[in-house]
């Protein structure tokens, strides 16, 4: 039995309640990256290709109070943006800080997996 497992029943022990928990992959990646906006394009295109799409990142959610308390700048500052694709199937967000300038600087990758366990 995995640990998680065990918290769930005791949990659900403890408060009578049977808990259905969602569990998150997380995985950060800090690259330095700088390639040509062209480059960067294609990245975007590639992502989209895999099911994913653009959808505009809002300061106030709960995912960018998230990435916030990992220490990742969220909000424009400077030429700082950050792109925020989410699966088709609502599961799988991935999340681009990069920094435009005359290249693109692709700074982090942070990549996001929902799983319900049944």
């Amino acid at each position: 039995m995995w640990v998680e497992d065990e918290i769930i029943k005791e949990l659900g022990n403890i408060t009578d309640l049977y808990i259905f928990p969602v569990t998150v992959k997380v995985v950060a990646m800090k690259l330095g990256l700088i390639m040509k906006r062209e480059q960067f394009v294609k990245f975007n295109e590639w992502l989209m290709s895999k099911g994913f799409k653009e959808v505009s990142i809002d300061a106030e959610s709960e995912t960018s109070w998230l990435l916030s308390m990992m220490g990742y700048g969220v909000t424009h500052v400077g030429k700082r943006h950050v792109i925020e694709f989410k699966h088709t199937k609502d599961r799988k967000t991935v999340y681009a800080v990069y920094t435009m300038n005359d290249v693109v600087t692709l700074e982090y990758i942070v990549y996001f997996e929902q799983s319900q366990w049944q």
